[in-house]
């Protein structure tokens, strides 16, 4: 649960982010405009140098703001192309599906195949046909957005992981969606030596559940306390590393996600979490320099 003071900020328009120590840091923090940036306090313990790093993706390796936008825009126009109440059957179903796929983390039921179930849930609830959903899903979810995806990258994201890679670091994508094609429109396809999704069958688990973090360490043949996970979110990416024996590093987006709980402070050291404010900070932060 968030702290009071955090709900606060919000209700006034203030939007609250991390900001890690002076130790992962050269320069003072700034603050934008109707933005407060906390320190958050870490321990000046330094980190073993990992032998991989496994990434999330969205809202890892690209601003989900300017994607939103984009996709706004797609989404404002489609009223001329697919008839005039298709931007509200759209969106409608999309949101139902992300509150569903939120609903499903922990899921652990034998013989439950997520990828069926995660299309079939909220097509239960729309009263629609499951195929209905998986088609507008992967229409505006896994493919429109791709061609938006580069100018959504975040600054220097393909130099820091150039950088993990020219340190001799094994990298790898564990993401809840299909990661290969938004990894090939943001043009760093060829910097991962192992891509997964929760959907797949060796998976078979949303985060935080630790199936992904353990798959993904495996295939990068590397102990799972070697392995460091970056990603943006310390209620499912910091959460599952933690409960598969990663250190992680969380970027610090302030960005909301549908049906999450609100992580508030959750980001306290705790000697195994770092969080940084830029992406161009990871190669540092995972104490790969």
């Amino acid at each position: 649960m968030g702290s009071p003071f955090l709900g606060q900020l919000r209700r006034i328009g203030l939007s609250p982010s991390f900001a890690a120590s002076p130790a992962l840091h050269d320069q003072p923090y700034r603050t934008g405009a109707n933005q407060v940036v906390f320190m958050v306090t870490r321990s000046a313990k330094s980190w073993d140098r990992p032998k991989a790093v496994l990434f999330d993706l969205d809202g890892t390796l690209y601003n989900q703001r300017i994607l939103r936008k984009a996709m706004l825009r797609e989404l404002a126009r489609a009223p001329f192309t697919k008839g005039p109440f298709a931007a509200v059957r759209i969106a409608k179903t999309l949101r139902s599906f992300r509150l569903m796929r939120e609903d499903l983390r922990g899921m652990t039921e034998p013989g439950v195949v997520l990828a069926e179930l995660q299309f079939s849930r909220p097509a239960q609830e729309l009263g629609v046909d499951a195929r209905q959903v998986e088609s507008t899903v992967v229409e505006w979810m896994f493919e429109k957005p791709l061609r938006h995806m580069k100018s959504a990258a975040w600054p220097g994201m393909r130099a820091a992981l150039v950088a993990l890679r020219d340190a001799g670091l094994r990298l790898g994508v564990y993401s809840d969606y299909p990661p290969d094609a938004k990894l090939g429109a943001l043009g760093v396809d060829d910097l991962f030596e192992v891509t997964l999704g929760a959907t797949d069958a060796e998976v078979n688990a949303f985060k935080p559940s630790p199936k992904g973090f353990l798959e993904g360490a495996r295939a990068l043949d590397a102990d799972p306390k070697d392995v460091v996970y970056v990603g943006d979110r310390h209620d499912v990416d910091g959460m599952g590393a933690a409960a598969a024996g990663m250190r992680c590093v969380i970027l610090e987006t302030g960005m909301s996600h549908v049906g999450a709980v609100d992580s508030g402070s959750q980001g306290a050291d705790n000697g195994t979490c770092r969080s940084i404010l830029e992406f161009s900070e990871v190669p540092r932060a995972v104490g790969a320099v």
